[in-house]
Formats: C-alpha cells, sequence, structure tokens
C-alpha cells in the first residue's frame, strides 16, 4: 500500500522549474501522521511540511536524519512515520523508514 501512495503523492504537484529539477529523478522525505481509524499513516501533513523534495540525496539525508516530531506534527499528539524516498526513472522506492513518536 504504501509504494502505491507514495507514487501518486509523490508524482503529483511537482512545481518546481523543469530545468533545474528532473521530474524522473530526485529524493524525497515523506511525512504522515498516524490514523487511528485507517490503523495506518494516511494522514497527510499539512502546510508543505509533509513532503520535501530533494535534487541530492545527501541534502535528504542530512534532512530525514535531523527533522524531529515538533518540526512535523503541528501540534498533533500522534507518532509520524516518515520515509525517504528515492524517485528514479520514474519509479519511487523507499530507502529508509522510521517512526516519530509523539
Amino acid at each position: 500500500m504504501a509504494s502505491a501512495i507514495t507514487e501518486n503523492r509523490l508524482d503529483k504537484g511537482v512545481d518546481l522549474d523543469e530545468a533545474i529539477f528532473d521530474r524522473d529523478n530526485y529524493v524525497a522525505v515523506w511525512g504522515r501522521l498516524w490514523d487511528p481509524k485507517e490503523q495506518d499513516f494516511a494522514v497527510e501533513i499539512g502546510q508543505g511540511k509533509g513532503i520535501k523534495r530533494f535534487k541530492d540525496g545527501t541534502d535528504a539525508q542530512d534532512y530525514y536524519n535531523k527533522v524531529t516530531h515538533a518540526e512535523l506534527a503541528q501540534g498533533e499528539k500522534t507518532d509520524i512515520n516518515i520515509e525517504m524516498i528515492q524517485y528514479r526513472y520514474g519509479v519511487p522506492r523507499i530507502v529508509k523508514s522510521r517512526i516519530l513518536f509523539s
């Protein structure tokens, strides 16, 4: 399920200039809140904080390692799943995943 959601979500809304950002090759860090009804990390984090895209894997790795629950939670008292995803040749692959507990 995660890869289907990831593929649909990451492919949408890439509004960056294609001259400097390749839509088929980038790395993203994606965070989602726990939804007790769905029993899954299915709630999008609003205001542009839920997903960050990077041209370079090193920058994505630094962000993934340093991001905190407080930075993403927006006051929510729930767990957050963050994934580092390599989007290569149009295919997303989850490279790392971890849970930030509230």
